[in-house]
């Protein structure tokens, strides 16, 4: 072979590099903008799951604070964590943080007998 054999061969062999390179960028670019597409799918779809658990949250304390039956939660150990208000007016009491002093001192349910 003779120095333009070897040329054109250096030649042939760099084009394909090249070529393989511009695939591999082409392929890049294409993940990249199927990333970007599920970045923005999956975040249209975390803000709708935040805006429907702030609806549920809404309905949820409506219910709970304007129930005309005595709602309440408590620990396994039996403090009170929260009560309604309807709870907090039938025991006398002029705050829940009134009713769980006394409550939480005086009383406890136990779950586990």
């Amino acid at each position: 072979m003779n120095n333009q054999d070897d040329l054109a061969t250096h030649i042939n062999a760099l084009e394909k590099e090249v070529e393989r390179y511009r695939k591999a960028r082409e392929r890049e670019k294409k993940a990249r903008l199927r990333a970007e597409e599920l970045l923005e799918v999956k975040s249209r779809e975390l803000f709708q799951t935040h805006e429907d658990l702030k609806q549920a949250e809404v309905q949820f304390r409506s219910i709970f604070e304007n129930a005309i039956e005595c709602i309440y939660q408590t620990t396994p150990d039996g403090d009170y964590i929260r009560a309604n208000p309807r709870l907090i007016q039938i025991r006398g009491y002029e705050s829940f943080d009134a009713l769980k002093k006394e409550l939480n001192s005086s009383y406890k349910c136990n779950f586990e007998e």
